[in-house]
């Protein structure tokens, strides 16, 4: 089998090719991994694995991509792309990446396949826009804002028109609040700072959260996202409905339960350093709404579980990352 992963270096994307080199397969019963083809604008490091080929830089240069898909591919996880605050600062720059620079590897996969490679895009909550709703659920109307969300449901749009031809199998999986991002984050990365929340409590250092104690968020780990977007791509296409996009259950806890949470598993003296912003006068309810998704639960996508068990994941993979 052979698989190519765009945005291979990032911190989901690193999760992903751990967890495929450790399991030898994308799944039991599926054939054994014979070419893991990573694409990223840099890596941090080369690999010894003999089953790595790595190409630098961007999904958008045709030389590159051309490249990568030489040899064919039977999977491919498109998670590269401009961030949503760098994206909705630089309209030309993002519509390149995000829209004309994932169509053009679509269409690239498509011409270049014998049989419908699978494809797991990820897509993101920014695709939803404001929720209105007490409850979000699975039938929720999408209403992006913004250049970022927009780009994403029209990807999401036009990967089920080419799943509908046969041309592809496409997947498209909407995560939401993935902790812990590295320390200073990319500043694209719009909501960065609820990552930085793990690293300022762990490490006893001040830091205003940028909204009020009550507002509510929806979290997974890395690691759960990163088995979720495996469970995807394992998912029998028989399955699946024609539009094939999911948001990813999340936890929805409030700021102050999830800063309590990292101080139980850290140093409960510390959260006394970590300060909110004053509500705004007014407002009944601040943040995202809880979660009501049957259907996608019922296909065996899962959040965390609990919190502390999502600031465990978190916490454990900032131990791991600062070892290296």
């Amino acid at each position: 089998m052979r698989i190519l992963i765009t945005g291979a270096d990032g911190f989901l994307g690193r999760r992903l090719v751990e967890k495929l080199l450790v399991a030898g397969r994308l799944g039991d019963g599926l054939d054994p991994i014979s070419r893991l083809i990573l694409m990223d604008i840099h890596f941090r490091g080369t690999s010894s694995d003999a089953r790595i080929v790595q190409f630098t830089g961007s999904f958008t240069d045709t030389k590159l991509r051309d490249q990568a898909l030489s040899g064919g591919i039977d999977v491919l996880f498109h998670l590269a792309s401009m961030p949503g605050g760098a994206a909705q600062s630089n309209y030309e720059l993002g519509r390149a990446v995000n829209l004309e620079g994932s169509l053009a590897l679509m269409d690239a996969v498509c011409a270049r396949s014998g049989r419908s490679p699978t494809v797991v895009y990820a897509s993101s909550i920014a695709a939803i826009g404001p929720t209105q709703t007490d409850v979000f659920n699975d039938d929720t109307p999408l209403r992006p804002r913004g250049s970022y969300g927009c780009h994403k449901l029209m990807l999401e749009t036009h990967l089920a028109d080419l799943t509908a031809r046969g041309w592809v199998d496409a997947r498209s999986l909407r995560p939401a609040g993935i902790v812990p991002r590295p320390r200073n984050a990319f500043e694209g990365f719009a909501t960065a700072w609820m990552s930085n929340i793990f690293h300022a409590i762990a490490n006893g250092e001040s830091m205003e959260v940028p909204v009020a104690k009550d507002a509510t968020t929806w979290l997974q780990s890395v690691e759960c996202v990163a088995d979720n977007f495996l469970h995807a791509a394992r998912l029998p296409a028989s399955n699946l409905p024609a539009h094939r996009a999911w948001t990813l259950p999340a936890l929805n806890p409030s700021m102050g339960e999830l800063v309590e949470a990292i101080a139980r598993q850290t140093k409960p003296a510390h959260i006394s350093r970590i300060s909110f912003r004053a509500p705004v006068a007014g407002a009944s309810r601040a943040g995202l709404p809880p979660q009501q998704l049957p259907q996608t639960e019922a296909l065996g996508f899962q959040h965390d579980g609990s919190i502390d068990t999502l600031v465990r994941r978190a916490l454990n993979e900032i131990a791991t990352h600062a070892s290296r």
